[in-house]
């Protein structure tokens, strides 16, 4: 099973082991989530980079219709959030509980669909 319980803080993290953090990027997660308080969750912005580390994309944050993300399929939902790091408070990853270690390939979008349900992305 994949669990946080041994996670000490008010935000916790989902990041895939490829994923890097730009400098702030925690300060500016942290800001957000105290700016909006009807969000619980956020997600990052997917950058891409060369071998020099040179910006060679970078995709723009979007706003999500919660309805939508209720409605589509795992294989619809896995384009859209692949390759991003998502980030929540604590009583929201409370809510959900555990992720069921069978998922593995699709514990993310697992924990997409449970976090929909009680909180806008």
């Amino acid at each position: 099973m994949i669990i946080f319980f041994i996670a000490t803080d008010d935000i916790y993290a989902w990041i895939n082991s490829d994923d890097v953090s730009l400098p702030d990027a925690f300060q500016g997660i942290t800001k957000s989530l105290q700016k909006y308080p009807e969000i619980s969750w956020i997600k990052g912005s997917t950058l891409s980079q060369d071998k020099n580390l040179k910006t060679i994309n970078k995709l723009p944050c979007c706003i999500y219709n919660q309805e939508w993300i209720k409605k589509v399929s795992m294989s619809e939902t896995l384009t859209l959030f692949t390759r991003k790091a998502y980030f929540g408070e604590k009583k929201l990853w409370k809510k959900i509980g555990e992720i069921n270690g069978p998922l593995k390939l699709a514990g993310d979008y697992y924990l997409w669909t449970q976090f929909t349900k009680h909180s806008p992305l």
